[in-house]
């Protein structure tokens, strides 16, 4: 997702769409697909979709993210982790913006597995914890990696006007 544009990958072939998309911003998206490229959720770090483009169940309106109301943004400011032991199970880290209000890194467990909005037979999950918060003086530029010898992941973010960073383990 980019703005109002959208790529499909599940053709083999990326193909752009322009439409009628649920997110308020173009900056913080994350995306999580299946192993064939099919949406499972997605986030612009305020509003948690299903694959239905339905609000994810057991979410708020809007979580406490990278904005306030409509004004303010974060680089990089949604990360979505598949938990290494579970891919039903999405971590997903959120910070403030900049020019928005201070709402610092935040923390929501997302299991993919759960009915939600879909059935038993056909799952689109649901938001099991959200806004937990992590650290109050963050803002975006949130990465992660992990490592073949383990199953941690390493999730980094950045102190707001600062040279810190913040490591998550």
């Amino acid at each position: 997702y980019y703005s109002c544009y959208k790529l499909d990958f599940t053709s083999g072939t990326p193909q752009i769409s322009e439409g009628d998309l649920k997110l308020g911003y173009y900056e913080s998206v994350s995306v999580v697909t299946d192993q064939n490229g099919n949406e499972r959720m997605y986030t612009d770090g305020l509003k948690v979709l299903d694959g239905s483009d339905q609000l994810m169940k057991g979410a708020p309106q809007q979580l406490l993210g990278p904005a306030d109301g409509n004004t303010g943004t974060a680089t990089q400011g949604a990360l979505s982790v598949t938990d290494r032991s579970n891919n039903d199970i999405i971590h997903l880290f959120t910070t403030q913006g900049i020019d928005g209000a201070q709402n610092g890194l935040r923390y929501h467990n997302i299991d993919l597995s759960l009915a939600g909005n879909g059935t038993s037979e056909n799952p689109l999950g649901e938001v099991v914890e959200y806004d937990f918060i992590l650290d109050f003086s963050s803002t975006g530029m949130l990465t992660s990696f992990g490592s073949c010898e383990s199953d941690s992941v390493w999730v980094v973010g950045h102190k707001m006007n600062s040279y810190d960073f913040i490591i998550i383990l």
